[in-house]
This record gives structure tokens, sequence and C-alpha cells, in this order.
């Protein structure tokens, strides 16, 4: 019962995190260890034009750990997941992929673009590095 109610709660959250204002939709994530620390901001602008966005998190684990941010279109990828090696974690990024690093400026911004961040960390198991704390 407790793991059905804070899967209902998770999901609830991830839900109201999608908030659509015009040109733009932001849900930047994580899970485990990793805590946003400060949320990207749903903005409007013109359509062609700029607008940035940026993102602060920590590993509360590891405060010194290094954090990878990527910026993807929500509309081509809807559910990001966070196992198998690096490659693989990557690889389903492909053509969704809009940037990397804690700030994303998009130029020539085009109507309802819904864009989302996921943070995480790189771990390793034995000689294989893998995301962790997506």
């Amino acid at each position: 019962m407790k793991k059905r109610l804070l899967s209902l709660a998770l999901a609830l959250v991830m839900v109201f995190s999608l908030l659509p204002i015009n040109a733009f939709a932001i849900n930047a994530f994580a899970l485990g260890n990793t805590r946003i620390l400060s949320q990207p901001t749903s903005i409007t602008v013109q359509a062609g034009g700029t607008a940035e966005f940026s993102v602060s998190a920590i590993n509360t684990a590891d405060p010194t750990a290094t954090l990878y941010y990527i910026w993807y279109d929500a509309e081509k990828l809807t559910n990001v997941i966070g196992v198998g090696t690096m490659d693989t974690f990557l690889e389903q990024f492909d053509g969704a992929k809009l940037g990397e690093g804690r700030t994303l400026t998009i130029t020539n911004a085009q109507k309802d673009m819904k864009i989302a961040c996921a943070v995480y960390r790189q771990a390793k198991i034995d000689s294989i590095t893998i995301p962790a704390d997506v």
C-alpha cells in the first residue's frame, strides 16, 4: 500500500510539473540522491525568439559528485529510462537532445515546445560506467 501511494504521489508530481505556458513547458526531474535546487521556469517568447533556461542540482549522498544535464524535446522522448550502460542511456536521447549543461539557450523558438532536463551522475560497477540517480 505504501509503494502504491508513493507511486501515485510521484505520478502527481510529474503531472503537475509539466506546466505548458504558451511557447515552452519545462519538466526537470531527478530521483535517488540527486535533488533539484533550482527548477527551470516556463517562459513565453515570440516564435523565432530566444529563450534561456537553467537548472541547479546537487547529489545529497556526495555533494562533490559531478552532475550531468541533458536537455531534450519532451515531445520526442516521453519517458527517460535511467538503466543500462552510459551508451544505452544516452542513445535514447538521439533525435531529441537539445543541449547539455546547467543552462540551455533556444534560438528560433517554435510554438508550444515542450523541453525537459534529465539530471544524473555517473557511477561505476566493475568496469562499466552507468547513469545513476537519474
